[in-house]
């Protein structure tokens, strides 16, 4: 694997390890989902701004963009809507494992929309991803669980549609995404919120690390395939459960601790083997 390959893998990885923090960051606001929605958008995308104007990359950004940043903000925008109510009506290990099916929904529509005909382990680990959240809903019933658990799958549909822009499009300005699908939602919060009802420094602190997970995940996915990013990404997997067990004594159930194995071993399964046989034929 050459050296821009590991460069995208690292920032997934980085990516992964920040967006595994979610889950505990909005269980322990006592704000409702359209507040943490607001401030968090607020916060990453000034923040983004800010590193953009430092960095001399906003005008280079602001050249660049084209209809892609637009598909790819409209994208994280609605996946942002479904994750942080998803986090508050089920539980953070179920919400964890049901991106964790990202790959399959990545490797089809990199397969429909680009080609990339994903290497075989790759696509079997994708399906043993989607075994494993399966297991998840052994004892599953309709109420608020369930209408979270549908927010979270509607959410990794529309995280893998984001990084397929990126994988298509790989001139996208990923800090100005972030940075207008963040912006791009205020109007919308504001209608259901009371503003100033806030915990500030933990809706800094998600701010920031969400931020700086959209922008690495965004620069990764332009040097990855689209199946290989989503695997890269679900690392966050087993890192949200233990967060959430440490700091919120969230202790899964036998069926979602049964069904992140799997998860894992397929994650490991996709891994364990020289790196070109994840690059599509």
């Amino acid at each position: 694997m050459n050296k821009y390959l590991l460069t995208g893998a690292a920032l997934i990885i980085v990516s992964a390890v920040l967006f595994s923090a979610a889950g505990v960051l909005t269980k322990s606001v006592t704000a409702t989902a359209w507040m943490i929605i607001f401030w968090r958008g607020l916060f990453a995308g000034i923040l983004t701004l800010i590193v953009l104007v430092m960095s001399g990359q906003l005008l280079i950004q602001l050249r660049c963009l084209r209809w892609p940043a637009l598909m790819a903000s409209a994208f994280s925008l609605l996946g942002t809507i479904a994750f942080i109510p998803a986090f508050q009506m089920t539980s953070v290990a179920k919400v964890a494992l049901i991106y964790a099916t990202v790959p399959f929904m990545a490797a089809a529509l990199g397969w429909a929309a680009l080609g990339e005909r994903p290497a075989r382990r790759t696509a079997a680990a994708a399906v043993i991803c989607f075994i494993g959240v399966a297991i998840t809903f052994k004892n599953a019933s309709f109420g608020s669980a369930l209408a979270g658990d549908a927010l979270a799958a509607f959410m990794t549909v529309m995280m893998a549609a984001h990084m397929l822009i990126f994988r298509k499009y790989p001139d996208t300005p990923a800090g100005l995404t972030s940075v207008m699908s963040n912006l791009l939602v205020l109007p919308l919060a504001w209608i259901w919120i009371s503003p100033l009802s806030i915990e500030l420094p933990l809706l800094v602190l998600f701010g920031a690390v969400t931020a700086g997970a959209f922008v690495t995940l965004s620069q990764g996915a332009k040097a990855l395939p689209a199946s290989l990013t989503a695997l890269l990404s679900i690392l966050e997997t087993p890192l949200a459960p233990i967060w959430a067990w440490f700091i919120l004594s969230e202790i899964p159930s036998n069926a979602t601790l049964i069904g992140g194995a799997v998860i894992m071993f397929a994650v490991l399964y996709a891994l364990y083997q020289p790196p070109k046989a994840l690059i599509p034929r």
